[in-house]
């Protein structure tokens, strides 16, 4: 059973798979807040709130970094959020 802080139903998000075990997702639409799902215990938590609502963007992980990049919100974004896994 998944527990913790659940996702809202969204669309236009990113999925990112940081380590072996966590999943990082990422905006969408109605959705201001970046959540890690731990695939082991099935346990939502929030890590990061974000300033924006941010919709088709990119997120990739590159070594231990993952890189939140650009997208929409009212408007074209050209920002870049840094976080660590």
């Amino acid at each position: 059973e998944v527990n913790g802080d659940i996702p809202v139903r969204t669309a236009r998000h990113t999925a990112t798979l940081i380590t072996e075990d966590h999943l990082m997702v990422f905006g969408g639409y109605k959705n201001l807040k970046v959540r890690c799902l731990d695939l082991n215990s099935l346990v939502w938590r929030t890590l990061h709130h974000l300033i924006y609502r941010r919709i088709s963007h990119t997120a990739n992980k590159i070594g231990t970094f993952i890189y939140l990049f650009a997208g929409f919100d009212r408007g074209y974004k050209n920002d870049l959020y840094t976080f660590t896994s």
